[in-house]
Parts: C-alpha cells; sequence; structure tokens
C-alpha cells in the first residue's frame, strides 16, 4: 500500500446518545476499499500504548485501544483553514502522529482524488538535470519516491517540489 485515507463515519445512529455527533475516522485504501484485517474495520486512534497514533481494529478494546471512545473524534470546519481533530475521550487536538494530546487546534485540510478542473500540471521531462534530487508524493500527500526513481513510477500526477507533475 503506498498511501491511505480516511472517511468520516457518523455516529448519527448510535445507542449511546452522548457520541451522536460525533465521527469515527475510518481506513480506506489508495482503491477506495475500507481497509480491515480479520473482517474488523481500521480507525484512526489517538491514544494507544505505545505513545504513538495507531490505527485499531473495531472498537472492543483491543490492538492500541486503551480506553473508552479513543476512535471518536470531534470534526470542525473552518472556512479557509481546514478542519480539526479533537478526541472525545481525551478532550484533546490531534497535530501530528502522537497521541491527540495538544490543546490548540491544528488545522488539516481535504485531498484531492479524481481531479476534474487541474490548473498548473507540468510534464516533467525523463532526462531533466535535476531528476536526481528531489521527493516525490502523491497527490494525497504520500511520499511515493524521489527524483531520481521517478522512470519507475506508475503513469499519473504527482506532487514535485510544491508543483503538480503528470508523469506519461
Amino acid at each position: 500500500m503506498s498511501g491511505y485515507y480516511f472517511k468520516l463515519e457518523s455516529l448519527a445512529s448510535s445507542s449511546d446518545t452522548s457520541v451522536r455527533n460525533y465521527y469515527l475516522l475510518r481506513l480506506y485504501t489508495p482503491n477506495e476499499q475500507p481497509y480491515s484485517v480479520y473482517g474488523d474495520n481500521g480507525y484512526l486512534n489517538s491514544q494507544p500504548a505505545s505513545q504513538s497514533c495507531c490505527f485499531i481494529l473495531g472498537l472492543q478494546n483491543r490492538n492500541g485501544q486503551d480506553m473508552k471512545n479513543g476512535a471518536v473524534w470531534d470534526v470542525q470546519y473552518v472556512d479557509g483553514k481546514g478542519f480539526t481533530l479533537k478526541n472525545i475521550a481525551t478532550g484533546k487536538y490531534l497535530q501530528d502522529n502522537k497521541p491527540a494530546k495538544y490543546d490548540t487546534p491544528a488545522y488539516f485540510t481535504f485531498a484531492t482524488v479524481g481531479l476534474t478542473n487541474t490548473t498548473g500540471i507540468q510534464t516533467l521531462p525523463t532526462q531533466s538535470p535535476t531528476l536526481n534530487t528531489g521527493d516525490v508524493y502523491s497527490l494525497q500527500g504520500v511520499k511515493v519516491g524521489n527524483r531520481s526513481q521517478w522512470n519507475s513510477l506508475p503513469a499519473g500526477l504527482y506532487i514535485v517540489g510544491g508543483k503538480k507533475i503528470y508523469k506519461k
């Protein structure tokens, strides 16, 4: 798997009325299939025993989840800034790949999948003299290699040096 993304899974129909306005962040693969192991759904959890962000399988207090509702999130969108992720169990914000432990929010933006109105896309020549420097990222922001590996990457859109590049 060269990347992943999350989809909001609403808890609006939950029997627990205290979480009905909140969400789970369910893990999906790049081909839009739900990520699961042994039939359990994968969710983002901010309070694993290892003290770094991890995924949990299901919500049965196993595989890294060390507190009730550790995978339940209050997601707030702020126009012009992005969205925040506040963990309901801790009341703290997620800012990085560590547990949600911050008092102030960080703002995240949305990944763009299946671009229809693209601008500023350039084709990178395969014999560029600067081809061997810089990192190459997918449109989801996942590092897929560096410029020296450009010829081995499949055709598609990439981010190189902050610019959208189309590889034929």
